[in-house]
């Protein structure tokens, strides 16, 4: 048994090695990357069965473990903000523009550029590193580059810096939300490609409004609100791959927090970990928001539980490898401590009273 085990114990010390060297290597894309995104996701989603439950006002959302930065946390940021050129003109501007939407509109152009640019064989340039946080997201993403988590994110701590609620959606791909005082809900924006939508009306729609016209094929307008250089300005959106009705969103979901701020401030310490491993410890310590899903997509729910019980019985394996020959070593030590016959003087021992004869006296023992 003691052989089996440390030979157990070997083995899994290995593979903990081999799982440190591949978090430490660049695999950002890869099927490795978004493999681990799914088992992320799988372990840090909850499901709900209401749609009103995601697209609460801000203050039902906050009672609710919606997770938020700070009014010092945004006065900081601005302050530090407002000390750039760009920033500075920005705030101005968007102090004397009274509707929240077209306050949405001038943040999303303040930085949106289509995302990074793809080379001859379509793949995208200029993304950014594992180890780019976000300030110098904020401060370079207009080159363009980034991809649309990364617009996400500027996007949402950009709002928050000037008071408006944002939080990112994931449909189509990862795109955010507003909530506007003005209409009294949350409102879809795109900030990547520059995309509001509206109703026949002319009424701007919320995230899960578009999706739902889209699933049913109801009729409603894209309001694309970007530059010539935009992608949009040139085509269609629902020619595009993201925005085909028949594929959009067919999953839904929001992340229950928009403290981006604050969430750099501990990632900023530890910017020479993997982002895995720094995404790990702000799940740990309740600084990364989890995912709320729409339980209405059977096969999600359904893959979300497989991977989870599939994480959960690898993590088992890996900690009973992991500990099985250490705990063995540490039974037997305490077995063989406590077990060892008694030392004289180390207790009183009781014996019978024996009368023995030596040299003619009689003993008493």
């Amino acid at each position: 048994m003691r052989r089996f085990l440390q030979y157990l114990f070997v083995l899994f010390l290995a593979l903990d090695f081999a799982a440190l060297i591949v978090l430490f290597q660049k695999i950002e894309g890869t099927k490795l990357s978004i493999a681990l995104i799914d088992i992320r996701n799988a372990l840090i989603t909850k499901f709900v069965s209401q749609g009103s439950e995601l697209e609460a006002p801000p203050a039902e959302l906050f009672k609710h473990g919606f997770l938020t930065d700070s009014p010092e946390e945004r006065a900081t940021w601005k302050e530090i903000l407002n000390n750039t050129v760009r920033y500075h003109d920005l705030f101005q501007q968007l102090d004397q523009t009274p509707s929240t939407v077209e306050k949405a509109k001038l943040i999303a152009l303040s930085f949106s550029r289509n995302g990074s640019p793809v080379d001859a064989d379509g793949k995208p340039t200029s993304m950014y590193s594992n180890y780019a946080d976000l300030l110098f997201k904020i401060s370079t993403i207009m080159e363009p580059r980034g991809c649309c988590s990364d617009h996400a994110q500027v996007f949402v701590a950009l709002a928050n810096v000037v008071g408006v609620d944002a939080m990112v959606v994931t449909c189509a791909h990862t795109t955010c939300a507003f909530y506007c005082p003005e209409l009294k809900k949350w409102v879809w924006i795109d900030p990547e490609f520059a995309l509001l939508a509206k109703r026949p009306n002319g009424e701007y729609m919320s995230s899960l409004e578009v999706r739902d016209a889209n699933l049913k094929g109801a009729s409603f307008d894209y309001d694309f609100f970007g530059t010539p250089q935009h992608d949009f300005a040139k085509m269609d959106p629902r020619s595009q791959e993201y925005y085909r009705p028949e594929t959009f969103c067919p999953e839904f979901g929001v992340e229950w927090g928009n403290n981006e701020l604050i969430r750099n401030k501990y990632d900023h310490r530890f910017l020479f970990l993997p982002k895995a491993i720094r995404q790990s410890f702000e799940i740990a310590f309740g600084l990364r928001p989890i995912y709320h899903y729409l339980d209405d997509a059977p096969a999600l729910v359904a893959k979300s539980f497989r991977i989870r019980m599939a994480s959960y019985a690898v993590g088992l394996l890996f900690l009973v490898g992991n500990l099985a020959f250490p705990i063995y070593c540490l039974v037997v030590w305490l077995m063989r401590r406590f077990s060892r016959s008694a030392v004289p003087g180390s207790a009183h021992v009781v014996l019978p009273e024996i009368a023995l004869e030596s040299q003619g006296h009689n003993l008493v023992v």
